[in-house]
């Protein structure tokens, strides 16, 4: 039994240590992404100041309404604050990358992480999910104990002690499982006709111009029958995904099969067809885990037969350089009497994991039907707010929306003329653009402006006029006479997407907010 339960829920330490230096790696990158709208996303003169953030949370439960207060990016809306913030998290995960106090900045960097989610909630994606409840179950986890400067499983052989190759714990088993859930409960929440009958969903998520790429718009173009195909194919790939990779017969083999199933869903046909940001990205990581040692004895076996010249002999001298920099360490630490490390998790940990497991099955479940389930959690409805265990894997469901369009944000000026602020100031054009795509600089602006068209963040409106208002006073601080601003208007061009095989439907000017203007 307890070789079942290892090949089920064990994860080999190689996979452990490439995981953790793909999300080093990835917040990183993430940062650089986000830094680019840092003051429009996380100070007081953007488009969601401090004030209306800690209102938001306040209105909550007093879990909630702790985070108004202790989330670090709250505690002041100046832009040098938050570039310090972003600096020592961006410190944080390439520690975390190399291996360098491993749990320690995996704890900092989850803890980081939630403070700038938390920040400011209308800029998230799916894939922030994803990268929270991951961070989380890797605290848990022996991270440094290959490739890395920590060099848990060499100092385990300094001491002569067995070094492990494998990790079996309740949270290994987690992070597994919680993959299982996004798949299980994203398939779950895909009960419209759409996905289940008519097959007709992918054609509406390709039809969606906010993420229509030209070989996604090309797609559209083929038989509805082969749009049907691939809307089956989806659902069923995401209902089976999770249970096949759990295996219990040829689960090394299977597993890799998984992965790379996987890996090419995410990359190629959705990243590929759809541009959804870097949700792919971060869906790939999850399966890191999945892994097995065979994949890894493969892998140096087809290493061992490159001929040992060029790239390879330096990647090799590379790597051995930094092997022996890293055994001059521990070397020291042995001198230094440091303690042997302890790869196996406490019994706390063990506990810890064991209820957060329950805690994760339970919140999909009242996810998915809340009559039946949400009893069970309603009195630890606290316990996901406070570390953020909360999770709802409602990727196109229950249906893609079917509302697309674009947005234009009117400026009436008082010789009558009318400009978009949206559009670097040109005048206003109701026509459809060539690319509704374009027009976002980033997945975070498009998310945000995405939300805004949404009923619930119609108070989000106002702070989004007004901060488009400042940037635009800053760069025309003293307009001419007639060029004045007069009233400021903020458009949908809703465009709805009709039904397979019928005729466009005409775009539809919805107005979500305006005002006259007196002063920014």
């Amino acid at each position: 039994m307890t070789g079942l339960w290892d090949r089920l829920f064990g994860i080999d330490l190689r996979s452990l240590a490439l995981l953790r230096i793909a999300m080093g790696v990835f917040l990183v990158w993430d940062l650089l992404d986000r830094a680019r709208f840092l003051r429009q996303h996380y100070t007081d003169q953007g488009v969601f100041p401090t004030n209306a953030c800690i209102e938001m949370w306040s209105s909550g439960e007093i879990w909630e309404r702790l985070w108004a207060f202790a989330s670090f990016h709250m505690i002041s809306g100046e832009l040098g604050w938050q570039v310090f913030l972003f600096l020592f998290t961006a410190a944080c995960a390439v520690c975390l990358a190399v291996g360098y106090r491993s749990r320690l900045f995996a704890f900092l960097c989850w803890l980081l992480t939630v403070s700038l989610q938390n920040r400011n909630p209308h800029v998230l994606h799916g894939g922030d999910q994803m990268i929270r409840h991951t961070l989380f179950w890797m605290m848990f986890l022996p991270l440094g104990a290959r490739f890395s400067v920590d060099g848990l499983c060499a100092l385990c052989k300094a001491y002569q002690q067995p070094v492990p190759a494998r990790t079996l714990s309740l949270a290994s088993a987690g992070i597994l499982i919680q993959t299982a859930l996004l798949y299980w409960f994203t398939s779950a929440l895909k009960y419209a006709p759409e996905w289940r009958g008519e097959g007709t969903a992918i054609y509406y998520a390709f039809s969606i111009e906010h993420y229509q790429t030209a070989l996604g718009r090309l797609m559209l173009g083929m038989p509805l029958i082969v749009l049907k195909l691939m809307t089956w194919a989806a659902i069923g790939l995401e209902m089976l995904g999770g249970i096949v990779a759990f295996c219990p017969v040829a689960t090394e083999r299977v597993r890799i099969g998984c992965v790379a199933v996987f890996w090419t869903f995410h990359l190629v046909l959705i990243g590929g067809l759809m541009d959804v940001g870097p949700i792919s990205e971060a869906s790939c990581m999850l399966w890191i885990p999945f892994l097995p040692a065979l994949f890894w004895d493969k892998l140096a076996a087809l290493w061992q037969r490159l001929p040992a010249r060029g790239l390879k002999q330096r990647l090799e001298g590379a790597y051995h350089a930094l092997v022996g920099w890293r055994n001059r360490l521990i070397v020291r630490r042995v001198q230094r009497q440091a303690p042997l490390p302890e790869l196996r998790p406490t019994k706390v940990t063990q506990v810890f994991a064991g209820l957060a497991i329950v805690f994760a099955v339970l919140w999909n479940l009242r996810g998915v039907d809340a009559k039946r389930y949400g009893s069970l959690t309603d009195n630890m409805t606290w316990v996901a707010k406070l570390v953020r265990l909360d999770q709802q894997w409602g990727m196109f469901a229950p249906f893609p929306f079917k509302d697309d369009g674009w947005f234009i944000l009117a400026v009436e000026r008082e010789d009558g003329s009318q400009v978009d602020l949206l559009q670097d100031g040109k005048p206003v054009s109701w026509a459809k653009p060539a690319s509704v795509l374009k027009m976002y600089t980033s997945e975070r602006d498009r998310k945000y402006l995405m939300n805004l068209y949404m009923a619930n963040y119609s108070a989000q409106r106002p702070y989004f006029v007004h901060s488009k208002l400042l940037e635009w006073f800053q760069v025309h601080p003293k307009p001419s006479k007639g060029e004045q601003v007069k009233r400021v208007s903020l458009y949908y061009m809703l465009h709805r997407t009709p039904p397979p095989g019928s005729p466009p439907v005409e775009p539809k000017k919805v107005l979500l907010f305006s005002e006259t203007y007196t002063k920014v």
